[in-house]
């Protein structure tokens, strides 16, 4: 996994080199240079994607070059994206390093003892052998030394040791799976010395030797010395082994585990002690067996980027939705004031000049795109072509009937249009009380399931203490 870090790493630091000869932010210069390379790989071709982008874009900045706008908008995404996983890959290489160094191994396969007092802890090893691979859990006991006087516990020790000893198995009469064979029960000072059984199916680590029983399995003692300072009695428990259905892996890894408990067991009393080298005349590696999270912040910075992702994406369209909620509840009063200024005796397009000038000043959505049509007639575009794309900028049915009356007023003169005007305006009123209607509606649906529940919650409140004073 450190190669595949490094190699993400050292991927990510050529783009930043690359990347330093772009202007701008270090997000705007990586994501400038990536967007490049993109171009490349896709040959120049515009997807569609792309070209909705610039629709959009162009609606929220009216003005603005469409495409830069949407270049812009990718390439901070893209530099976003690209820093979150870099980030992430850094911090997984660290953990994967600091993970790798933590571990008790003192040289080549000595294990290191814990302290007297510090308890047992379990070890998990991965062994290598003939081309096979293997994992073994292992027990390691704390270094022992003299110990103290206690009361005689061993009653109750014994009556623990009894349910203890059979591990996954139902009862002594049927032992199929293998035994808890501990050194030491928690809470007892006692020390238990195994000496094995009658017909040596049971190993001292508590596996069975039974691949070769017949069906009907034989009956054994196990044998063990408890003792505790001067004290010691001997414990024997009956068991029927029966014989089990192992697979080829699964006598492997027993032997591995009878080698590994052996070593242990053989060196109680030496502060480390050697895993054995070799099984069958094989050579054994082992390696103790970790827990590597250091992915799991690569996985991160991927949840990161596509968290930006979407973030801008529905940021974006939520942009886009207050600006046609903004136009769709400034059209009614856009009509009233064109007619008013119209009967006034202005002109068409003085009346726009002043209801843009206004609308600019309260920085309303329809005063930016009203001030861009004005642009346009002032940079010599004809009066008509002008309302007619403030009209498909608006991308609403009101606002290109309102620039199609204005667009007639040129061509047929100025007869009726105030009529039209202040009859547009009493529709879109009137729609506009729909719209406010339909809305109260929906939300009013929304609200009955949580009334129901409270209407439910409160009959339980009265009904409940009622029936508890009848003594129901």
């Amino acid at each position: 996994m450190s190669i595949v870090y490094l190699l993400l790493i050292a991927a990510g630091g050529l783009v930043l080199l690359w990347s330093a000869g772009e202007k701008g932010s270090l997000v705007e210069r990586i994501g400038r240079f990536l967007h490049k390379k993109y171009i490349i790989l896709a040959g120049g071709k515009q997807s569609r994607y792309s070209r909705m982008l610039e629709d959009e874009l162009a609606l929220l900045k009216p003005g603005s070059d469409r495409k830069q706008a949407a270049a812009e908008y990718v390439e901070r995404r893209m530099g976003e994206g690209f820093l979150a996983v870099w980030i992430c890959c850094i911090l997984a290489l660290a953990l994967h390093i600091q993970m790798e160094m933590t571990g008790r191994y003192t040289e080549g396969m000595e294990v290191e003892r814990a302290a007297h007092g510090a308890g047992s802890r379990q070890m998990e090893f991965m062994a290598q052998s003939g081309g096979r691979e293997e994992c073994v859990e292992l027990e390691v006991a704390e270094r022992e030394y003299t110990e103290t006087e206690i009361q005689d516990l061993l009653e109750q020790f014994l009556a623990i040791l009894d349910r203890q000893i059979l591990g996954d198995n139902v009862s002594p009469d049927e032992i199929r799976t293998a035994l808890s064979l501990p050194q030491q029960v928690e809470g007892f000072p006692f020390q238990i010395r195994w000496e094995g059984d009658e017909k040596n199916v049971i190993h001292l680590d508590g596996s069975l030797e039974n691949e070769e029983l017949e069906a009907e399995g034989v009956i054994t003692n196990l044998s063990a010395e408890i003792s505790y300072q001067d004290f010691t009695t001997q414990y024997t428990l009956a068991l029927h082994v029966l014989p089990p259905v192992c697979t080829e892996m699964e006598v492997f890894q027993k032997k591995l585990q009878k080698l590994a408990e052996t070593a242990e067991q053989g060196s109680r009393e030496r502060k480390v002690f050697e895993l054995p080298g070799q099984l069958d005349g094989e050579a054994v590696i082992w390696k103790e067996k970790k827990e590597d999270w250091s992915g799991l912040f690569v996985l991160f910075g991927l949840m990161a980027a596509g968290a930006f992702y979407y973030g801008r994406e529905e940021d974006r369209k939520k942009q886009l939705a207050e600006r046609e909620k903004g136009l769709c509840n400034a059209y009614p009063e856009l009509v009233m004031r064109m007619a008013l200024f119209l009967g006034a005796g202005m002109t068409v397009r003085s009346a726009f000049y002043r209801i843009a000038k206004e609308e600019k000043d309260a920085g309303s959505v329809l005063g930016r795109e009203m001030q861009a049509a004005c642009h346009e007639m002032e940079m010599g575009i004809s009066e008509s072509q002008a309302y007619l794309h403030f009209g498909k900028r608006c991308c609403s049915r009101q606002y290109m009937k309102f620039s199609t009356l204005l667009m007639q007023n040129l061509k047929k003169g100025s007869r009726g249009l105030v009529v039209y005007l202040e009859k547009e305006a009493c529709e879109a009123l009137e729609e506009r009380k729909s719209q406010a209607r339909q809305r109260g509606e929906e939300v009013g649906t929304k609200l009955l399931l949580p009334m129901a529940g409270m209407l439910v919650f409160t009959m339980l409140v009265i009904v409940v203490p009622a029936y508890g004073s009848f003594g129901i």
